[in-house]
């Protein structure tokens, strides 16, 4: 998970207009864990993938292509078959992340796969496509990390989880007094508004993709496999007893995913 040019990954204070995500340390590790089990549990981040990149379809083919999170690779698969003679840099801050995209891709010359911590990171002036999928949502200040790829691309497409995704299992926690261990998410209008000022719509759209899991142990483990856990000291055996009772037919995961392009024009 990496971000635009100068954001912050570091411990320390990020300056003014950085892009600053919580606790990064702890983010790219658990990432980095669970880069051997991701493939197998991400079923909605494959979907949401394949999905964005539908939409890119519908763009003229660009010249140059950075994408920022890619994790595995599934966006970066389809993006090195549909253009082939296109460089394509692929970034993320988990080093097996990067690895396995590597290996699994290393047949197309175009594309370069590279560990980057956004504090070094150097985006190259003017590319034409800065694309990212569910990897937006990491950073605490994301509106300054979608100012900062404006300035770096002329076109930027991404996904992202919204405010209102998991309902039924932050109701559960709520209902129980516990917190839900959850990721805070982009609200639908801030996020409008944010790319209202960064150019020209192209596509805003918001589709709800729902994964059904047996239990609250399932839907856990599941979050955990992918990276996107976030364990806390109050979680325990007992609190997770106290969700399974709350909730008896299992835990239906809707994710409310926002797709957006804009066409920036930077220079």
């Amino acid at each position: 998970m990496v971000c635009g040019k100068n954001c912050c990954l570091g411990e320390q204070p990020a300056a003014a207009g950085a892009c600053d995500m919580k606790q990064p340390a702890s983010i790219a590790q658990r990432f980095d864990d669970a880069a051997l089990t991701y493939d197998q549990a991400a079923i909605v981040q494959l979907r949401v993938a394949e999905k964005l990149f539908a939409l890119l379809q519908e763009l003229p083919p660009p010249q140059h292509i950075i994408e920022v999170g890619c994790g595995t690779g599934f966006l970066t698969q389809s993006l090195c078959k549909q253009f082939p003679d296109v460089p394509l840099l692929a970034l993320d801050i988990a080093p097996t992340m990067i690895a396995l995209c590597q290996n699994r891709l290393q047949k197309y010359p175009n594309l370069h796969c590279k560990v980057e911590d956004a504090q070094t990171l150097q985006l190259p002036s003017a590319v034409d496509w800065l694309v990212s999928s569910l990897s937006l949502q990491w950073f605490d200040q994301w509106p300054d990390c979608l100012q900062r790829w404006a300035q770096q691309a002329r076109t930027i497409a991404f996904s992202v989880p919204l405010e209102g995704s998991f309902s039924q299992w932050r109701d559960a926690h709520q209902r129980t007094g516990q917190r839900d261990g959850l990721h805070p998410l982009p609200d639908e209008a801030t996020l409008q508004k944010c790319c209202a000022s960064l150019g020209t719509f192209r596509h805003f759209s918001i589709a709800t993709e729902t994964l059904h899991h047996l239990n609250a142990l399932d839907f856990a483990r599941t979050l955990r496999a992918i990276g996107a856990s976030q364990p806390h000291r109050q979680h325990s055996p007992a609190s997770l007893r106290r969700i399974l009772r709350a909730l008896p037919n299992g835990v239906d995961a809707e994710y409310r995913i926002a797709y957006v392009i804009v066409e920036t024009g930077a220079a």
